[in-house]
């Protein structure tokens, strides 16, 4: 909850809202951690990325969501906001990138 507290919405509780539903879906147990709230510091800070195209950037969330799955594509489907279909037409795509495919495997 302290979590929670410390963090600024700008935007409305729907923010904060997304926030707990993501959190309830990345969640294995019962129980929701500070790194399925997504508030975990890696020490780095989030601009210090490397510069991508958009479609870099979203080949990479979509490998990191279902990473973080286990490869459930019907949670990662939910948890990115498309349809089973539309992940599932991602992942040929992506799959088509020898980057990706190493690291996708048999998801």
């Amino acid at each position: 909850m302290d979590l929670l507290n410390s963090r600024n919405y700008p935007g409305t509780v729907r923010e904060l809202a997304q926030i707990i539903e993501n959190a309830v879906l990345l969640a294995d147990s019962n129980t929701i951690l500070p790194s399925h709230l997504g508030m975990i510091s890696t020490g780095q800070s989030p601009l210090s990325r490397q510069l991508c195209t958009l479609k870099e950037n979203d080949d990479a969330h979509l490998v990191y969501v279902l990473k973080n799955v286990n490869g459930e594509r019907g949670r990662a489907a939910q948890i990115l906001g498309i349809t089973v279909r539309q992940l599932q037409r991602k992942i040929a795509a992506i799959k088509k990138n020898p980057q990706w495919e190493s690291i996708l495997g048999d998801i």
